[in-house]
């Protein structure tokens, strides 16, 4: 039973570590209080300083005190971790 809700808007990404050999990041986010209720942001293609301006809400469950942003550059095939 949830306790309540959490709404989080993502921005932006600003100076982004860059791992595309050619161009800049294909670059996204998945938000979470728990893996397997992962939230993904759209991806914004050939960008280091990424808008997005999304808004996601979470229901908080007791013990639910840390929230995760994993920032990847997607491919082709996989995906590079920028950061978290």
């Amino acid at each position: 039973m949830p306790t309540g809700t959490l709404e989080v808007i993502v921005v932006e990404g600003r100076h982004l570590k860059d791992r595309d050999l050619v161009g800049e990041n294909d670059t996204y986010v998945e938000i979470y209080l728990d893996k397997k209720y992962k939230q993904r942001i759209t991806t914004i293609s050939n960008s280091n300083n990424t808008v997005w301006n999304q808004c996601f809400t979470f229901n908080l469950q007791k013990g639910d005190d840390t929230i995760h942003f994993d920032i990847y550059d997607a491919d082709v095939i996989g995906r590079d971790s920028i950061g978290n």
